[in-house]
């Protein structure tokens, strides 16, 4: 029997009663911001709207940051790719659109060979770092307080006028919630596997960098089998309940927008749009 790790946290908050329509738009403009917005100032605000709606949701950070964990090699690469490049130091190294950068008019540091540093890439990849794991958590908030069915009637809802154009759009809406699911539900697998082989005294941080990957080598194979057998179990269930017999499905509840959703959706939008244009 395959046991299930919880991806909901149950809650009476005003982020859990909210929408599932509401939470889904505001997580799309809340991304378009942070790729909008280009200074300090507006990556800083915009963590502190995250900080503030994790508070009000009740969840844990070093939960959130514990799912995060695959993501780091991610952001180190980030931060490393930013911070040093080859060339020659009379060159100008510019990615991004970071405004008012404390170290931009630092020089380059010569590491070795036509190696070198720059602080201005290396603030320039921490900028990169904050703006990709805020996208990243900001997804895992909306999971972790929605439940699945509400969110897939969510996601739903909101592509139902592509019915017209003949689209799939229950099809579609339960492939974005079930892979929305099994994010925090392959992170958590990743973590128990690892555990049973660190059990087995397995090392991942002694050797060299060559050694510390083979390491994860009979990591891996177990996760894919476990993550192929759930999806096989997935598929079974939706076979047994006659998923996909009927062309088109319907649902129990019919859900309406109250004004608490309405004032959440218009504060948060109009948030994200002075966010983008001014900062």
């Amino acid at each position: 029997m395959i046991s299930v790790p919880k991806t909901y946290v149950p809650g009476t908050s005003l982020v859990h009663r909210t929408d599932p329509r509401v939470k889904l738009i505001l997580l799309l403009a809340y991304s378009v911001t942070l790729f909008l917005v280009g200074t300090w100032a507006g990556i800083v605000l915009c963590a502190a709207v995250f900080f503030a709606v994790v508070a009000c949701s009740g969840l844990s950070l070093g939960r959130l940051a514990k799912i995060l964990i695959p993501l780091y090699l991610i952001l180190f690469f980030t931060l490393l790719f930013n911070a040093f490049y080859f060339g020659s130091a009379a060159e100008t190294f510019s990615v991004g659109t970071l405004q008012g950068g404390y170290f931009t008019s630092a020089a380059p540091v010569l590491v070795a060979g036509n190696l070198y540093f720059t602080a201005a890439g290396l603030e320039r990849g921490f900028f990169y770092v904050v703006r990709i794991a805020l996208l990243a958590m900001g997804g895992l908030v909306i999971s972790y307080t929605t439940q699945a069915e509400n969110l897939t009637r969510g996601l739903a809802s909101l592509m139902s006028p592509l019915r017209k154009l003949r689209v799939p759009v229950d099809d579609l809406a339960m492939m974005l919630t079930v892979a929305l699911r099994f994010i925090p539900l392959s992170v958590e697998e990743l973590q128990q596997v690892r555990l049973a082989q660190m059990a087995r005294y397995a090392s991942f941080e002694t050797g060299g960098p060559v050694a510390r990957v083979k390491a994860w080598g009979p990591v891996m194979v177990p996760l894919f089998v476990n993550l192929f057998r759930r999806a096989g179990t997935l598929a079974e269930a939706l076979e047994c309940r006659c998923y996909g017999a009927e062309a088109s499905q319907t649902s129990l509840y019919e859900t309406r927008l109250q004004g608490r959703d309405w004032a959440v959706l218009v504060f948060g939008l109009a948030f994200c749009l002075v966010m983008a244009v001014l900062l």
